[in-house]
């Protein structure tokens, strides 16, 4: 009698299962329908049905010294398909900025879902209409024996750049470039503390574009590089042999526009031992774009002062020796402003000044708003500054 009532429940619960799974389908098919249906609503509000724009923009160099290195990026949109194709973009190149096909896709991805319909949930529908295209043996479809350790480094512009082109259909959603590239710092020797080797590695942070209503983040990490941990000053010099003196938001480099870019960090590393360092900074060539009349961000610059040797500013370097005392300071890049720098509220322009993000003769230079030494807005030379 047992074993009749297990089979028989047995039985009702495979039944339910069924019913359970078929109706679990459907709901999937017609979500999946519905999120096609979204993304086709959402190409005709942004008006953007019919297009071909170009963005282009280039890396500095493939990090053995190579000239700049092309990023040419097309976006064709046709009715309900949106088509990125990358033709026109460097060759691979003997240095390590080459990029596997697959992570190509994933960063146009990244890109597509910013703009296209950004609040719809991440399934296999999303990306139904995008088709990603790149020439073999290009920089975004290396072949082996590709070098590819900094593969992310053209990422960061690619992302930027399919903003770029579908800005003018797509403005409310639409942000100035970032500063765009992880700027890795090597630091590496033997701590004489414990006679240990020690090799700290530091991406580090900068800022992002200014967007309508809103200026940039201000030291963020970098858009395809999202586990970032900013180490405190104190838990930074208990582990390395290495004192920070100063660190802090880079005054002026944020792009000027009524929304200005975000602010990138400088940060001093003052070397307590012989040893070495690398650098990975990018985005001196194609800093961080501006929209709709905002200005670029300032690049990158890694300024080093080795004892008795003359002063360096390097963007990328393998295994420099330094000696002990050795005094490095990185700059990150700025974020892009965003509309007409003249547009800016004076009151948000004294608000920089008085927080140092924006120093009182660029102000005056670039934003045409007169503060006196008492940090406050003179109204007269400032009217006369804008309406010349």
């Amino acid at each position: 009698r047992d074993l009749h009532l297990s089979i028989r429940r047995q039985r009702q619960m495979c039944i339910r299962d069924r019913t359970i799974n078929e109706e679990q389908l459907l709901q999937a098919r017609l979500a999946w329908g519905n999120g096609m249906i979204a993304i086709s609503k959402a190409y005709d509000h942004s008006g953007i049905t019919q297009a071909k724009v170009i963005a282009d923009g280039f890396l500095d160099d493939d990090g053995l010294g190579s000239d700049p290195v092309k990023i040419n990026m097309k976006v064709i949109v046709e009715d309900e398909k949106i088509t990125i194709d990358l033709d026109g973009s460097a060759n691979q190149t003997q240095g390590p900025v080459n990029c596997g096909f697959a992570q190509t896709i994933s960063a146009c991805r990244v890109a597509f879902k910013l703009l296209i319909n950004p609040k719809r949930p991440v399934d296999g529908g999303t990306f139904k209409t995008l088709d990603v295209t790149a020439p073999k043996g290009s920089i975004f479809k290396a072949e082996e024996p590709a070098a590819c350790q900094w593969y992310f480094s053209s990422l960061g512009l690619l992302i930027d750049a399919f903003v770029k082109a579908l800005s003018t259909s797509t403005k409310e959603l639409s942000a100035a470039a970032h500063y765009g590239d992880s700027m890795v710092i090597f630091i590496g020797g033997v701590d004489p503390r414990n006679n240990f080797p020690f090799l700290s590695v530091e991406p580090t942070c900068g800022g992002w574009g200014g967007f309508e209503g809103s200026d940039g983040a201000d030291a963020l990490i970098n858009n395809v590089n999202g586990g970032f941990k900013d180490l405190p000053i104190e838990v930074f010099e208990s582990k390395y042999p290495v004192s920070i003196f100063n660190y802090g938001f880079r005054e002026n480099s944020g792009g000027l526009g009524k929304f200005r870019g975000g602010l990138g960090l400088y940060r001093e590393y003052t070397i307590n031992t012989d040893g070495f360092v690398s650098l990975w900074f990018e985005r001196s060539v194609t800093p961080a774009w501006g929209l709709f009349g905002g200005k670029d961000g300032l690049p990158p610059n890694v300024n080093i002062k080795i004892p008795n040797e003359e002063e360096k500013n390097l963007l990328k370097a393998n295994g420099l020796q330094i000696k002990k005392g050795t005094v490095l300071t990185t700059y990150t890049g700025g974020g892009g402003g965003f509309e007409e720098p003249l547009e800016r509220d004076p009151e948000d322009v004294l608000k920089d000044v008085k927080n140092r993000y924006v120093t009182i003769e660029k102000a005056k230079e670039d934003y045409k708003v007169s503060i006196t030494a008492n940090l406050e807005i003179d109204e007269n030379a400032t009217a006369k500054l804008r309406n010349s």
